[in-house]
């Protein structure tokens, strides 16, 4: 469950815990298999670009724990005026100007921050923000009152509509680091403290439409997608994801 959203995974076999089976075959096949230099260097780019878009993935769920009718986000892409390739001092930058940020506003403000490396080798990076006045960033064009807090280049800032594509917009910046060599094992977004999480239920027992353990009824939720697909450990996979229905759509 994330925020208003729900996906629902129905696996043919019992899914085993952590991940050290699959390891242990990665390392035999590098071992057997992976026998020149490129080879090893082929299975490394394999697991790193695993590991990113299950990042990217596990992004996608975050954003959707904090989308809701209930409080607007606001889109805002940070530029540096002169180059900037240190990716530790980018995150004290940002962190600075959210600290600055709310001491002035008073205001508990949450984010999800991704950073990325544009074509000219310098950082920039988006975030999703809540917690901000409407009517400040309805006006900042005209007051750069926002812009005001962020003296390293230039910020924008744009009202969404809180859809869940929003999530996969954000999350795409982290596979656009793929390729590049300076990325490896440094983490490109960051988060508040007081982000909302997913709830994750296991071994969930199924009655018709009602999850029990969970107090979880689909009746109240729209199907927006289901497919199938097939796991090496787990069998079929039926995975759907579910919208939760307002109170004046039911």
């Amino acid at each position: 469950m994330y925020g208003d959203y729900l996906k629902l995974k129905i696996y043919e076999k019992k899914r085993e815990k952590g991940n050290r089976r699959y390891k242990t075959i990665f390392k035999k096949k590098n071992r057997d298999e992976f026998d020149t230099a490129n080879d090893e260097n082929r299975g490394i780019k394999q697991k790193r670009r695993d590991s990113v878009y299950r990042t990217a993935y596990n992004l996608k769920l975050l954003i959707g724990a904090n989308l809701s009718e209930l409080q607007s986000s606001f889109f805002l892409t940070f530029t540096y005026q002169h180059r900037q390739t240190d990716l530790s001092q980018a995150r004290k930058d940002y962190k600075a100007f959210i600290g600055d940020l709310r001491s002035v506003l008073q205001k508990e403000i949450r984010y999800i921050c991704v950073f990325e490396f544009q074509k000219r080798g310098s950082l920039h990076f988006h975030a999703l923000v809540w917690g901000l006045p409407k009517s400040i960033c309805i006006a900042e064009r005209a007051t750069r009152f926002i812009h005001s807090f962020w003296n390293l280049g230039y910020v924008d800032v744009i009202a969404t509509d809180d859809n869940f594509k929003l999530a996969s917009y954000v999350s795409k910046y982290l596979i656009k680091n793929l390729d590049n060599v300076d990325t490896f094992r440094k983490k490109f977004y960051i988060t508040s403290k007081n982000i909302l999480r997913p709830v994750i239920y296991d071994d969930v027992y199924i009655s018709g439409l009602y999850f029990g353990e969970c107090g979880v009824d689909l009746n109240q939720y729209e199907l927006l997608k289901e497919r199938k697909y097939l796991s090496v450990w787990c069998g079929e996979i039926r995975e759907y994801d579910y919208y939760k229905l307002s109170t004046s759509s039911c």
